[in-house]
Order: C-alpha cells, then sequence, then structure tokens
C-alpha cells in the first residue's frame, strides 16, 4: 500500500461517481435498513441536494463520503461515510475527516448522525458504537444534546464546525430542515422523531 498521506488526492466526485459508489459500494459498509433507495439519491442529485468527496490513491478509492443538503444552504449532512477496507487502520479516516473540513471551511457546519449506543442490542455492538463515537469526537466532531429516530434507527447527532459553532438549537433546525427535504412532508411526519435534552 502506497503512502497515503503523501499521495492521497481528495476530490469532489461528479454525479455518476456518487451514485456508482452508492449502488455498488455502500452496500459492503452499510446495513441496508440504512440505504436509501436509490431513486431518492438520484433525485437528491437532480436537485442539487447531494454531492460526494472521495478520498484516492492514485486512482483507487479509500474512502468516501456522500453528503445531502438542501440547495445553496450552508450546512451539510454526512449521509454516508467509509474507508475502504485495504486502507482501514491507516490513519485514512483521521486524514480524510481533516480534509474534509478544509474542503468546506466556507460552509457553515456538517451534520452527523451515529447509531445511538444506548440502542444497541449487546455489548460487542455497544462497544462498536462508542469506539465509533470516539473516532469523531477525536477528529473534532461535537456531540450535540440531540437525538433522532429514523424509520427506526435511532442516531446521536454530532456536529463538525466549521464558520462557527453552532447552537444545539442550530444544529436542531438544520437537521430537522435536511430530514424534510430529504424525505417530503408526509414522510418527516410518520417516520422521524427528534428530541434535544436540556
Amino acid at each position: 500500500m502506497t503512502d497515503i498521506k503523501r499521495n492521497g488526492s481528495l476530490k469532489k466526485l461528479t454525479a455518476e461517481q456518487v451514485l456508482s459508489i452508492y449502488t455498488k459500494v455502500a452496500k459492503e459498509h452499510f446495513p441496508v435498513e440504512e440505504l436509501k433507495p436509490a431513486a431518492v439519491i438520484e433525485r437528491l442529485l437532480e436537485e442539487d441536494a447531494y454531492e460526494g468527496l472521495g478520498l484516492f490513491d492514485g486512482e483507487r478509492l479509500a474512502a468516501y463520503a456522500l453528503f445531502a443538503q438542501i440547495p445553496k444552504g450552508g450546512t451539510l449532512l454526512l449521509d454516508y461515510y467509509a474507508v475502504l477496507a485495504e486502507y482501514r487502520n491507516s490513519g485514512m479516516g483521521s486524514l480524510f475527516l481533516d480534509n474534509m473540513r478544509q474542503f468546506y471551511k466556507e460552509r457553515e457546519m456538517i451534520l452527523l448522525e451515529t447509531e445511538a449506543p444506548a440502542a444497541a442490542k449487546d455489548k460487542a455492538e455497544y462497544t462498536l458504537r462508542m469506539r465509533r463515537n470516539g473516532f469523531y469526537e477525536r477528529n473534532g466532531a461535537v456531540l450535540t444534546k440531540i437525538r433522532s429516530r429514523v424509520y427506526d434507527v435511532a442516531f446521536d447527532i454530532f456536529v463538525i464546525p466549521l464558520a462557527k459553532m453552532p447552537s444545539d438549537e442550530e444544529a436542531y433546525q438544520q437537521l430537522s430542515g435536511l430530514y424534510r427535504y430529504m424525505l417530503g412532508e408526509e414522510n418527516y411526519r410518520r417516520h422521524v422523531s427528534m428530541a434535544c435534552a436540556e
């Protein structure tokens, strides 16, 4: 494996690359219940409400991040993020997040959902979720008091501040707006619940 820190390059993905990664690669990294129908991603891409970044080792994809956004908005939702298996435990994940923050430094914030440790089925899953949360916190993400449930998946909500550190209320409003835009008002009412602890 080449030294990705010297040779890796971050690139904005084309719509075609985003769709290809989503339909062919993401299913290896995410449970089926967390994957949206491809038609939803196609619609968001057409509306300029979805985009992606890839970290490449030469021509080979090493990691990717796919984002939802309200068109012309300042907030991104990190919808899917993964490092390909052969590049894990190499510092790739941290490098990618650092580059991602630089790439989007003019935006307001990046929101991200992580599966809530409190909703884990067993100790192994709890440990995995805590480790994932710890990774994000070590790399500049801040755990908010916001919790969401989307199609029966419980999430803790983190924010990666960019232009400024938003309040939990600001992050809540941005995330609510993103969910409404992505899912539509009826699906939002039926399948999304959100709370912000005092």
